[in-house]
């Protein structure tokens, strides 16, 4: 499941964070971003740390540090000058958030903790719980061993090597058939369970 933001924790009042989304889908090796908005609501000028904290927890799995960037992890912002909007660079910077997922990622849920840090202290830090949705993706290779034989036997053996190459694991149901429905085939087992990888 998608663990929601009021699991965050510790909420500051004198920065204000908008993410363009808290939920992001993707499949393995695929690469992608969020926008994260920054403003300094405080009467100081204040400087900015942002990191990624992996959440453990029963509904999903932790989001690795390792698979995102900021284009800026450091900002510096200033105070929204009185009667006037924030200014984008001054009081106020957009930050881009990219993701890039391993191939062998395995299907699930991630959750991770947006940390946004200010060296003035809590009261105008912020973190955001972020979700991360990998979705499964089915592959796998079968080979028949012997490929191809010709024989005057009433029966013969082939083996077949079936590999799950996807990222969750997975039931085969195995059947075989022949054109000219000559040949009867006797599949033992005729289901197998394999795990990612397997």
């Amino acid at each position: 499941g998608i663990i929601p933001d009021n699991a965050g924790g510790i909420k500051g009042n004198m920065i204000k964070f908008d993410v363009s989304t808290d939920v992001l889908e993707l499949e393995p090796a695929e690469t992608s971003s969020v926008k994260l908005t920054l403003t300094n609501q405080s009467p100081i000028i204040d400087f900015f740390t942002l990191v990624m904290e992996p959440v453990i927890s029963p509904e999903a799995d932790a989001l690795d540090p390792a698979w995102v960037s900021f284009d800026k992890p450091t900002v510096n912002l200033r105070p929204i000058p009185a009667g006037k909007s924030p200014t984008d660079g001054e009081s106020q910077q957009t930050i881009e958030m990219a993701l890039k997922l391993p191939k062998d990622i395995p299907a699930g849920t991630y959750a991770g903790r947006i940390k946004v840090q200010a060296r003035s202290g809590q009261g105008n830090s912020t973190t955001h719980i972020f979700n991360l949705v990998v979705a499964e993706v089915e592959n796998y290779s079968l080979v028949l061993d012997p490929p191809d034989r010709e024989s005057r036997r009433r029966a013969e053996i082939y083996r077949i090597k079936l590999a799950n190459d996807g990222n969750a694991p997975r039931l085969y149901s195995l059947y075989a058939e022949d054109r000219d429905d000559s040949c009867r085939f006797e599949l033992q087992p005729n289901e197998i369970m394999l795990e990612q990888g397997q």
